[in-house]
């Protein structure tokens, strides 16, 4: 028996358009997260996952303890800049950052705690390291030892005062 051919979307005898088989808007919006997704994964591939995501290192590992530890710095910090604004000078040294938690003796304006709860540590579990009049700079810094664990290496990580302002 020969059939007379038919378009595949063209409407037979009694039927109405809608009821055909066809592309539907959720067929349309399953193909373009199926694209999304394809264009996401040669994106990865041509231009690497650390330019998309910028919290990467070049190697794909995520580095939150890095954004972290500077963060928390940056923090402390910036206490001690309000410790100086009360009170006309940072830290000594000898007094070091502590002086955020309990009040040294030459400290008139001191209205602490600073930091409620005890003075944070980094997330490798050490002391931030404080330092004033860096450079010959009237300001301070606060540093992280980073990863290795050391002072004075090349992955610390440092919030350092804007010469004291």
């Amino acid at each position: 028996m020969n059939r007379v051919p038919t378009l595949p979307y063209a409407s037979p005898p009694g039927t109405r358009h809608r009821d055909l088989p066809g592309a539907r808007l959720s067929d349309h919006v399953a193909a373009a997260a199926l694209g999304a997704v394809v264009a996401t994964a040669v994106a990865v591939g041509v231009i690497g996952l650390s330019v998309l995501l910028p919290g990467l290192s070049s190697n794909g590992t995520v580095r939150p303890k890095e954004r972290s530890a500077l963060g928390t710095a940056r923090a402390i910090e910036a206490t001690l800049n309000r410790f100086r604004a009360d009170n006309g000078r940072y830290p000594t040294p000898a007094e070091g950052i502590t002086a955020l938690l309990e009040r040294p003796g030459d400290a008139p304006g001191w209205d602490g705690p600073h930091i409620e709860g005890g003075m944070p540590l980094d997330p490798w579990g050490q002391a931030f390291v404080y330092r004033v009049g860096v450079n010959g700079s009237e300001g301070c810094e606060v540093r992280s030892k980073g990863p290795d664990m050391v002072v004075d290496t090349e992955d610390d990580l440092i919030a350092p005062s804007r010469d004291g302002k």
